[in-house]
């Protein structure tokens, strides 16, 4: 999961401040449709 990477990585501490769990919860969702479409390209090849 994207927290698991961001959550060391200081730069990203917003990310986790409350209120701001719909970050987290939109880049996930970003990170999963983008590594679903690439799953999809190469099954093409």
């Amino acid at each position: 999961p994207v927290a698991e990477y961001l959550k060391p990585q200081g730069r990203f501490e917003h990310f986790f401040r409350p209120g701001n769990e719909h970050l987290l919860e939109e880049l996930q969702a970003e990170t999963d449709r983008r590594w679903n479409r690439l799953l999809r390209l190469a099954r093409k090849i």
